[in-house]
């Protein structure tokens, strides 16, 4: 009905600061997290059918086009079929995340050479629209680097049964 399905009132994120952030659906509940806290959740219980639909990274689909694109950097992005946070609250990881039997797509954006590079091992195209690479990283030692959305670009990948939830 174009209303959120998670209340996310409060976030509060400041500019030019690291955020590690989650979304996660156990058994209908829709939860959002940032920084190991969970700050948000919801109700839905529908399934979430992806079939046909082409997955967004940094932008939101609508009306046929991308529509609000991220303006920042996002250094990985990880898409499980598996619920990996629970609870109030969980460790934030403090290296790059990796891939397990439930990771359906990784993006970890280690170099410019890697920025459209599927890490989970299932090799999914990833097309960029328009991002850079930036050496920035939240990481210890600088470990890795981000992806800059900018305000004005985005990923796409094809659409697959790996993005039904």
């Amino acid at each position: 009905n174009g209303s959120p399905l998670v209340d996310y009132n409060g976030m509060n994120l400041q500019n030019n600061t690291w955020y590690h952030m989650a979304v996660t659906r156990d058994n209908g509940t829709l939860s959002i997290y940032v920084n190991g806290q969970r700050l948000g959740t919801g109700t839905y219980n529908n399934t979430m059918d992806a079939t046909g639909k082409m997955l967004y990274i940094g932008a939101e689909y609508k009306s046929g086009a991308p529509d609000s694109q991220v303006n920042g950097k996002m250094t990985n992005f990880r898409w499980n079929k598996s619920v990996k946070y629970t609870g109030s609250s969980f460790t934030v990881p403090t290296s790059p995340l990796t891939s397990d039997s439930d990771t359906k797509l990784l993006v970890l954006a280690t170099n410019s050479g890697g920025l459209t590079t599927d890490s989970s091992g299932l090799s999914k195209t990833i097309t960029n629209h328009s991002a850079t690479w930036d050496s920035d990283s939240p990481f210890a030692g600088g470990v890795g680097g981000s992806v800059n959305f900018a305000g004005n670009s985005y990923f796409t990948v094809p659409a697959s049964t790996d993005w039904d939830v």
